[in-house]
C-alpha cells in the first residue's frame, strides 16, 4: 500500500469516523490489491478447482 493510496481514502472519509472504520476501509484496500496481484500472476482457481476442494471439505 502506497501512502498516496492512504491519504485518498482518508480523504473520502466525513470529517468526523471511527478509527476501526478507517482501518478496516485500508485492510479492505490491501486485501484487493493482493488479490488482484494474485489474479495477475495466475495465482487463480478455476471455477471447477474450487468446486472440487469445496467438496474435499465436507468429507
Amino acid at each position: 500500500m502506497t501512502k498516496e493510496k492512504i491519504l485518498e481514502s482518508l480523504e473520502n472519509l466525513p470529517d468526523k469516523f471511527e478509527l476501526d472504520d478507517f482501518l478496516e476501509e485500508l485492510y479492505l484496500i490491501e486485501k484487493i490489491e493482493k488479490a488482484r496481484e494474485q489474479s495477475k500472476n495466475g495465482q487463480v482457481y478455476t471455477h471447477a478447482e474450487m468446486q472440487k476442494r469445496i467438496k474435499s471439505w465436507s468429507h
